[in-house]
C-alpha cells in the first residue's frame, strides 16, 4: 500500500507503526513543504520494495533486502553514510544528523528485516539544503503571494463600486425622472433646436423719445429667450404701409428673419407699390415670404371692394408668383366675416394663414368654426395662435379655445406667434418671457412645441432653405 503525503522533512522507521521516508520535493521551490511515501511493511511485499528502490534514489535495495546496518551502502547520488541506531523511540526525539553523515552526503539508513518483531528505530533528518531550497526564497515567494492576494482584493473593491454604481444609476434613480422628456430648450441655456416666433412686429424704435419705449433690439430679444429666429410682419394699422424698416432688418439677418410686407389693397395694386416681378424676386432673396392685411376695420362697403379687387389681373398675377414660391396671405379679420372670407381667399390659390386665433367674439362664434373647418380641410390653411391678450375672453375661455383648436385641427395646421413689440400695446411694454410660460401651458408635452415652433414654422416660412 502506497501513499503520498507532505509533512516536515524528517526521517523515521519503526517495526510496529508505518515507516515513512520523506524527500524534499526539489522540484516545487514555491513552498518548503516535503514529499513522502509511506508503506507497511507486514503487507509489503518483495516488488513493494523494488518499485520503492527503484523511484527512491535514498533507499537501496540492500537497505530493503539485508539486515542492520550491514546493508547500508553509499548512495550513487548523494554520497554514503550510516544512520545511528536506538533500541527505542520517545516522541519525536530526533537524532545528530552528523552521524548519519560520511565524506560528501548523508547516508541512509539499513533497513533489517521487514517482520513484526524488529524493534529498532532508525531515525534521520534530511535538511532542506541538501536540495538546494533557501529560506530567503521561501520568504520571497510568501511576499509575492500576499502582494497577489492584495490586489486580487483591491480589484475585487473596485468591481463591488462599479457594480453598487450601475444600480443606483438603473434603479435607484426614479422612474419618473428616466422617462421625462428632454429638457425644454426654452427653459435652458443652449439652443439644442431653431425655434422661430411667426409674428414679431416689424416697429422702428429709432425716432421714438418715449421713455417707456426700447431700441428695436428684436435680434437680441429672441436670442435671450433661446429662440433662433422669427417672422417680421409689417403692422397694417393706422395705414403704416412703410416696409423700409423691415427690409433692412431682413438684409441684416437673412439667416434667421423672414419678412411679412404689407400694403393697402382698396387703394393700390401691387404694380402701384412697385411689386414687379423683378423686385418680388429680390424680396424672395431677402426673407419676404407673404402680405398681410388687417380687415378688421374694413366697413361692408371696403369690402366688396376687396373682393373685387383680389379679381383683378394685377392681383391675379401677383397671386401666381406667390404659389410659385409658396408665400401667403397673412390675415388679419374679426370672426363675423369669416364665413364671407374665406371662399374669396381659397380662389386665389395661395396659402393662407389666419391671424389672433380667427378673433372669436367667443367659444360659440360661427365665424370660428367656419375658421376650424377651413383648416380642418384645407391643407394649405394655418392658424397663428396669437394676440390672445387681445381676445374678448376669461383665461379659462381662452385655455379652452385652445384645446378646442387643438382637437379640431391637425397639428401640423398651427403656428405660434409673439406679437412682440406689438403697436396696440400701450408704451409698447412686453413680457417676452410671459408669452413663453403661456404658450407652454397650451402645449405642455415637448413634442408639440417642437411642432409648432420649428416644424410647422419652417414649412410655411421657409428657414432652412437659405
Amino acid at each position: 500500500m502506497l501513499i503520498v503525503h507532505r509533512i516536515p522533512s524528517t526521517v523515521f522507521y519503526s517495526a510496529r507503526s508505518p515507516i515513512s521516508i520523506i524527500i524534499q520535493d526539489h522540484e516545487k521551490q514555491a513552498t518548503n513543504t516535503s514529499s513522502s511515501f509511506i508503506f507497511d511493511p507486514a503487507a509489503t511485499t518483495a516488488m513493494d520494495y523494488q518499485l520503492l528502490s527503484d523511484h527512491d534514489p535514498v533507499v537501496d535495495e540492500a537497505s530493503l533486502n539485508g539486515g542492520g546496518s550491514q546493508g547500508a551502502q553509499e548512495h550513487p547520488v548523494r554520497g554514503g553514510g550510516h544512520a545511528s541506531k536506538s533500541n527505542s523511540f520517545s516522541g519525536t526525539a530526533m537524532h545528530d544528523p552528523s552521524a548519519f553523515r560520511s565524506r560528501q552526503g548523508s547516508m541512509p539508513p539499513a533497513v533489517g528485516a521487514m517482520g513484526n518483531d524488529f524493534e529498532e528505530v532508525t531515525h534521520f533528518d534530511i535538511s532542506s539544503s541538501d536540495f538546494g531550497t533557501s529560506g530567503p526564497k521561501a520568504s520571497e515567494n510568501d511576499q509575492l503571494q500576499k502582494q497577489n492576494k492584495r490586489f486580487r482584493v483591491r480589484m475585487l473593491l473596485i468591481v463591488a463600486a462599479i457594480l453598487t454604481l450601475g444600480i443606483i444609476i438603473v434603479i435607484v434613480v426614479p422612474k419618473k425622472a428616466r422617462n421625462q422628456e428632454p429638457e425644454d430648450p426654452l427653459e435652458s441655456c443652449i439652443i439644442p433646436y431653431e425655434y422661430f416666433d411667426t409674428q414679431l412686429f416689424a416697429v422702428d424704435f429709432s425716432n421714438v423719445t418715449s421713455s417707456e419705449c426700447r431700441d428695436d433690439r428684436t435680434i437680441d430679444t429672441l436670442w435671450n429667450h433661446n429662440m433662433y429666429g422669427g417672422v417680421l410682419v409689417q403692422p397694417s394699422t393706422a395705414a403704416n404701409f412703410d416696409n423700409s424698416h423691415m427690409l433692412q432688418q431682413l438684409e441684416l439677418y437673412n439667416k434667421r428673419l423672414r419678412g411679412v410686407i404689407s400694403f393697402n389693397p382698396l387703394t393700390t395694386t401691387p404694380l402701384d407699390v412697385g411689386l414687379t416681378v423683378d423686385e418680388l424676386e429680390r424680396l424672395e432673396q431677402i426673407g419676404v415670404r407673404g402680405i398681410r392685411w388687417n380687415l378688421r376695420g374694413y366697413s361692408q362697403a371696403q369690402r366688396g371692394a376687396f373682393y373685387a379687387a383680389l379679381k383683378t389681373p394685377e392681383f391675379k398675377d401677383l397671386f401666381k408668383f406667390m404659389q410659385a414660391r409658396r408665400w401667403h396671405i397673412d390675415v388679419a379679420q374679426s370672426s363675423l366675416h369669416w364665413r364671407q372670407l374665406l371662399p374669396h381667399l381659397e380662389d386665389t390659390g395661395v396659402r393662407i394663414v389666419v391671424d389672433n386665433f380667427g378673433g372669436p367674439a367667443s367659444l360659440n362664434d360661427a365665424g370660428l368654426a367656419a375658421v376650424l373647418d377651413a383648416a380642418n380641410s384645407n391643407s394649405r390653411m394655418w392658424i397663428r395662435l396669437s394676440g390672445a391678450r387681445n381676445l374678448p375672453l376669461s383665461e379659462g375661455e381662452k385655455r379652452e379655445l385652445v384645446d378646442r383648436i387643438i382637437d379640431t385641427v391637425p397639428l401640423t395646421s398651427l403656428l405660434w406667434g409673439s406679437a412682440y413689440s406689438d403697436p396696440d400695446n400701450t408704451g409698447f411694454q412686453f413680457d417676452y418671457a410671459d408669452r413663453q410660460r403661456e404658450f407652454r401651458s397650451w402645449f405642455p408635452r415637448f413634442s408639440h412645441q417642437l411642432m409648432v415652433l420649428k416644424h410647422n414654422a419652417n414649412d410655411v416660412y421657409g428657414f432652412m432653405s437659405n
